[in-house]
């Protein structure tokens, strides 16, 4: 994030940035509670970033904290032999 902060680009495309934040910790209910807050302060940097209109991101993660800041959603999923998708927007974001 540092570099996003020196060298910035237009558009990031972060794949799974949150699955190794904490994952040194020693006992398994610390990393629990180490992993979500450093996946909270992932979150709130990126909304920080799109609020001051820097960057556009698109985030893949399976965790609550990093698509419950997210103005849409959009899931995929495999029907038969066709992918299809969806999206939900959010008009209640936090900010």
């Amino acid at each position: 994030m540092a570099i996003q902060e020196c060298f910035t680009a237009p558009f990031y495309f972060l794949d799974e940035i949150d699955a190794a934040l904490g994952m040194f910790a020693d006992v398994a209910y610390q990393t629990v509670c180490l992993d979500t807050l450093n996946c909270e302060r992932v979150a709130q940097f990126i909304m920080q970033a799109t609020a001051r209109r820097v960057a556009q991101f698109v985030v893949i993660s399976l965790r609550p904290q990093m698509y419950e800041c997210a103005p849409c959603i959009i899931g995929t999923y495999t029907c038969q032999t066709t992918t299809r998708s969806v999206m939900q927007m959010f008009s209640n974001t936090q900010s």
